[in-house]
């Protein structure tokens, strides 16, 4: 069984005056994320790895989520690639994994995530937020199968 969380990065300050990749996040953004990942945590997810774009906001807010998992943390990668990914290069990143890592999250943008989201099984999900967690599992063993609308809907968090 393998586990795939999409999670929008909290809420960001607006592009003034910064660069889009460097735009930080709020006040509001980092309370949003810390209570993301405490909420994650209730819900008994065991994160291996979280896979993170390299935007600031969403290095934010991978790194405030985390300290919910503190017990056992999650192996962290910033993955290049996930910054202005489409959902197939997220799929693709996806399919590349280890057998071994049962549970991964990926942190990355909207509209990409939540277009994903809504293409690995026939639930559709209504808004993704900032802050926003989608959680599907799959039957099978390697993350390669993993293909569109043969997952399972498992939950969807919002703070």
């Amino acid at each position: 069984m393998k586990t795939l969380v999409l999670i929008r990065h909290a809420e960001a300050a607006d592009n003034t005056p910064y660069e889009d990749i460097a735009r930080p996040l709020t006040d509001l953004g980092r309370q949003q994320a810390q209570q993301l990942g405490v909420t994650l945590e209730k819900k008994g997810l065991k994160p291996d790895l979280i896979l993170i774009s390299p935007a600031e906001r969403t290095r934010q807010t991978a790194g405030l989520l985390i300290t919910a998992f503190q017990k056992s943390p999650p192996q962290e990668k910033v993955e290049d690639s996930l910054y202005q990914a489409s959902p197939d290069d997220i799929l693709s990143l996806v399919h590349a994994l280890p057998s071994t890592v049962k549970t991964v999250m990926v942190v990355g943008h909207n509209p990409t995530v939540s277009i994903l989201a809504n293409t690995l099984s026939t639930q559709k999900i209504a808004g993704f937020s900032p802050a926003t967690a989608c959680a599907f599992q799959f039957s099978e063993e390697s993350w390669g199968a993993i293909v569109e609308y043969n997952g399972q809907f498992s939950f969807a968090v919002s703070t």
